[in-house]
């Protein structure tokens, strides 16, 4: 499975199944959910509730003004929290169910661990200004902001990885003069 930054809080999570988290272009995939509500004719998942869209699993709630996804892409269970952390009840754990993937904006770093702590994913995968303490935080050593991350559930243990969350880099290699 990929996790891929396409800048400032737009992802794409791909494997068979292709899920563009904040999308600047929706139709990019197969389904596309938003941090906010949209109006986009078309867009199902625009509110809290449980959707399921092209056999991917949808569970979305409502916290702060803003949506979180918690979905089952090709049998693994990402959750996506975009915005401040939010605190959940008992019933709402039961609903998301077991997370492997964590993805979380990082404003404020005891609020994100304390959802990390409350999850027990076998990956956070953090961006957002505090993204290097919550890494630091969960064990990662000098973590560095990438662009893609390759997640392989079977090889995959507990650990933390930085998404860039801002505009890309182009890294072309320099053309030489004729």
């Amino acid at each position: 499975m990929e996790f891929v930054s396409k800048g400032d809080r737009s992802f794409l999570v791909r494997d068979v199944r292709s899920v563009a988290l904040n999308p600047e272009q929706p139709g990019t995939a197969d389904v596309s959910l938003f941090s906010r509500r949209v109006d986009i004719p078309g867009q199902i998942v625009n509110g809290p509730g449980e959707f399921e869209v092209r056999d991917v699993l949808i569970a979305t709630l409502e916290h702060g003004g803003a949506l979180a996804h918690a979905f089952d892409i090709d049998g693994i269970n990402v959750f996506f929290v975009d915005g401040p952390a939010p605190a959940l009840s008992e019933a709402v754990l039961q609903a998301i169910g077991r997370v492997s993937v964590l993805i979380v904006h990082v404003d404020e770093t005891r609020a994100a661990r304390q959802l990390v702590d409350d999850l027990l994913p076998r990956t956070v995968i953090a961006y957002g200004p505090a993204a290097a303490d919550l890494c630091a935080s969960l064990g990662a050593r000098d973590p560095e902001p990438q662009a893609r991350v390759v997640w392989n559930p079977a090889g995959a243990v507990s650990k933390a990885v930085m998404l860039q969350s801002g505009p890309r880099k182009r890294t072309g290699r320099a053309r030489r003069a004729a």
